[in-house]
């Protein structure tokens, strides 16, 4: 069956992708109850406090014996890194919409359903716009 999350449409559309955007996307992904930071870092690499830190293991409320995430099935799990442009669900505005706003299954990334579109839309203009390096093709 196809996975709910790409069935998922926005209700509003995206709106202007400008600097004000952006600007509270980078707000809201500093936010300490949105969160976004604690598991992607500060810049987006993927290194966050919650990398480093003893979390409870998946349905127990017991602590992982390493520091770090982990998927439902007890597998450590490092979170995106967002600076890479490799984005799980492909890199178009909508793709990473999606996955804001539903999260990933089986992984710590959680679906915020609480934000407001337009919030959604702001993180997903702060993702876009955050610089990565191309990916330099293999030399002969």
């Amino acid at each position: 069956s196809e996975d709910e999350a790409n069935l998922l449409l926005p209700k509003d559309a995206r709106g202007n992708v400008d600097g004000d955007s952006i600007k509270r996307g980078r707000e809201l992904f500093l936010n300490k109850d949105v969160g976004c930071f604690s598991c992607h870092g500060e810049s987006g690499r993927g290194n966050g406090v919650s990398t480093e830190t003893f979390n409870k293991l998946p349905n127990s409320t017991e602590l992982s014996k390493v520091p770090g995430l982990f998927d439902d099935w007890g597998n450590l799990v490092k979170p995106r890194d967002l600076t890479t442009g490799i984005y799980r669900g492909g890199r178009r505005p909508l793709d990473i919409y999606r996955r804001i706003r539903a999260g990933i299954k089986g992984t710590p990334m959680q679906g915020f359903s609480r934000l407001e579109d337009q919030q959604v839309w702001d993180l997903t203009n702060y993702v876009l716009s955050i610089p990565f390096k191309a990916h330099s093709e293999s030399k002969h």
